[in-house]
């Protein structure tokens, strides 16, 4: 079987949240978001299974944003980051040392993100959801779902930040859904 990854991360969300079985149960739809390093991938569910006319991606992540935030701090300090120094300087955002000094560069993610992310993802999602996203539950997860998460809920109020606490947070929501689906198909285990 082939699986869209933010349809798997629906499969792990939904065996957590009951509520979110009542809706399967009801034949209903639950969208996910799943926010990546390069890509974000988009997927829903109906009766459990995925919507593939639903279900598309789209290639920005938090990489782009850690190369807006490579391009901010070149024009204000002058530094020269590859996109792996960039990567690291968005992970460790609150303390970064720059020019001698320990800097916060929260604000400068928040704007990359808003400025990479918030047209053509929305503009992405809305175009394949449009009025179907009215009667969904929509989950956003992955790595970058905290910074996206704000921008995302502008355009869907209704959509929830899925996160986890332990085992690396929801980044691992794909990875954890698939193994979720294959035990439920499998009859192995209930989770």
């Amino acid at each position: 079987m082939v699986m869209p990854q933010a349809a798997a991360g629906l499969y792990y969300w939904m065996a957590q949240d009951p509520q979110l079985r009542e809706i399967v149960e009801a034949d209903g739809l639950i969208g996910g978001i799943d926010v990546g390093t390069y890509t974000t991938g988009f997927a829903v569910l109906r009766g459990g299974r995925p919507v593939l006319n639903l279900c598309s991606g789209i290639d920005i992540g938090m990489s782009r944003v850690a190369s807006a935030v490579g391009a901010r701090i070149h024009s204000k300090y002058g530094l020269s980051l590859d996109l792996k120094e960039s990567m690291r300087m968005v992970e460790n955002r609150h303390k970064v040392f720059i020019h001698n000094r320990l800097m916060d560069l929260s604000e400068d993610v928040r704007i990359a993100v808003e400025q990479v992310v918030s047209g053509p993802l929305m503009n992405a999602v809305y175009g394949l959801w449009g009025g179907d996203a009215d009667r969904m539950k929509i989950g956003v997860y992955g790595g970058g779902a905290p910074d996206f998460f704000p921008f995302i809920q502008e355009v869907f109020p209704m959509a929830s930040l899925v996160t986890m606490d332990n085992m690396g947070g929801g980044r691992f929501l794909p990875v954890l859904g698939m193994l979720t689906y294959y035990a439920g198909r499998n009859q192995l285990l209930s989770l």
